[in-house]
C-alpha cells in the first residue's frame, strides 16, 4: 500500500456550482464567492470527485480517471498537488475518518 492509497477525497458538498465550457470546468465556490476555470485534468478529477458518492483515493482517480494502472511516482505528485490546491481552493477535501 502506498502513502496515496490512504486518504479519500470528496468534492466540497453543497459549496459548488459548475457547468463544462469548451472540455474545461468553470466552478464556483459559493462559500468563498471564489470562481476558478479548471484545466482539462483539472475539471476530469473535480468531476470524478463530484459523481463519488464515497470519494476517491489518489489511486483510484489515477486508475479510474486517467486508466494509470500502477501509476508513477511523478503522476501520483501531480495528483496528489492537484488535490492539495483544490483543498486550498476550498474545491475538495479529505474526508474525515
Amino acid at each position: 500500500m502506498t502513502q496515496w492509497s490512504v486518504v479519500r477525497w470528496q468534492a466540497a458538498r453543497g459549496a459548488l456550482v459548475w457547468r463544462e465550457w469548451e472540455g474545461q470546468l468553470v466552478v464556483r465556490n459559493a462559500r468563498s464567492g471564489s470562481t476558478h476555470l479548471l484545466s482539462p485534468s483539472g475539471t476530469k478529477v473535480l468531476l470524478g470527485l463530484i459523481g463519488s458518492e464515497h470519494g476517491l483515493e489518489i489511486a483510484e482517480i489515477a486508475s479510474q480517471l486517467f486508466e494509470l494502472r500502477d501509476g508513477g511516482t511523478e503522476e501520483m505528485a501531480g495528483l496528489e498537488a492537484l488535490l492539495a490546491e483544490f483543498e486550498k481552493l476550498g474545491l475538495a477535501e479529505p474526508e474525515c475518518a
